[in-house]
């Protein structure tokens, strides 16, 4: 066992082994866990290919928050957000379709038969105007990340 007066391997630094033990009793996403217990693994000696196969992780996962951890300790293996994919449009077509849906109606641009924005309408807007087909709670997403439908509209109780 890792004794607390002992130093630490990988950052030079008393009780981090200790501090991830901690982290890991007290994190409640999975996700963390599962980076807490990679790094755990890693202070104890286990090399990245074996944490690889025990968390059935790919390696380049595990040294990523292996070297997140050393170079800014266990805050710097926080995530705000999850990556995911690259987004679809670009910021110039966002802008666009901001535009569009402040100075068109969905029935005048033949998104909808209806006088306001719906998630069905906005979807079929992108699809027309820029080729990507996306899923209403893709849409529903869409529009809280980048508050498109901050102006008047959203103020209307507009249903989406």
């Amino acid at each position: 066992m890792f004794l607390s007066n002992e130093r630490d391997r990988a950052t030079g630094e008393t009780g981090s082994l200790e501090s991830v033990e901690h982290a890991m009793k007290r994190v409640k996403d999975r996700r963390m866990y599962e980076r807490y217990q990679a790094l755990y693994l890693h202070l104890k000696g286990y090399s990245p290919e074996h944490i690889s196969d025990i968390q059935n992780r790919h390696v380049k996962t595990i040294k990523s928050h292996i070297k997140a951890f050393e170079e800014g300790g266990l805050d710097a293996l926080k995530m705000d957000f999850s990556p995911g994919a690259p987004p679809r449009l670009t910021e110039g077509q966002l802008e666009t379709l901001v535009q569009i849906i402040n100075n068109r109606s969905p029935k005048r641009g033949g998104y909808s038969s209806g006088g306001k924005w719906t998630l069905q309408a906005i979807a079929t807007c992108i699809e027309r105007e820029f080729g990507y087909r996306y899923s209403l709670r893709g849409v529903s997403k869409l529009v809280e990340r980048h508050a498109i439908l901050k102006d008047s509209r959203s103020s209307r109780k507009t249903k989406y």
